[in-house]
């Protein structure tokens, strides 16, 4: 039985970090967080449970965090959808038309350090930093690509141009 190593490449959602995004980008892809203690949830949680807050241990509910973000907030996977609206003549996939078998299995990184965000990879630079992995993409492998953006999450956990 072949043992799949599985890696976590995921990173935080969080609120905007000064200096990390800028402008329009920023506000797209960092959440939004509102944090609400036990007391000022207590008359919500007294609601839910048909009492007062007084009723509750100590006049206290419990504590939670409300998010907004978007689809593209955090770790996360582009559905074909998101390019365009076909994919080979047919609808694209929407995400939750993706199984999620289709996201484990094996896979390669190619490594494309060098490219800032915004950058246009060329498809001659991906066949480049495929050749450099030592062997031909095989169907169905997953295909991560390491730009210098990434380049400290993902080389950190596989080195570069890895296979497995």
């Amino acid at each position: 039985m072949t043992r799949l190593r599985c890696i976590d490449l995921s990173v935080p959602i969080q609120e905007s970090v000064a200096g990390e995004l800028r402008g329009d980008l920023a506000a797209m892809l960092a959440a939004q967080i509102t944090y609400e203690d036990h007391d000022a949830s207590a008359g919500t949680v007294a609601g839910v449970f048909g009492c007062t807050p007084e009723d509750l241990p100590e006049g206290k509910g419990w504590a939670s965090e409300n998010v907004t973000l978007s689809t593209h907030s955090g770790t996360h996977m582009d559905a074909p959808w998101h390019y365009w609206p076909t994919t080979g003549g047919q609808p694209a996939k929407t995400i939750d038309e993706i199984p999620l078998d289709a996201c484990f299995g094996p896979g390669v990184v190619l490594d494309l350090t060098g490219h800032e965000p915004g950058d246009r990879v060329g498809i001659d630079e991906v066949r480049a930093a495929s050749e450099r992995t030592g062997a031909p993409l095989a169907e169905g492998e997953i295909v991560l690509l390491t730009t210098t953006t990434t380049a400290r999450s993902v080389l950190a956990h596989t080195g570069p141009a890895t296979r497995g």
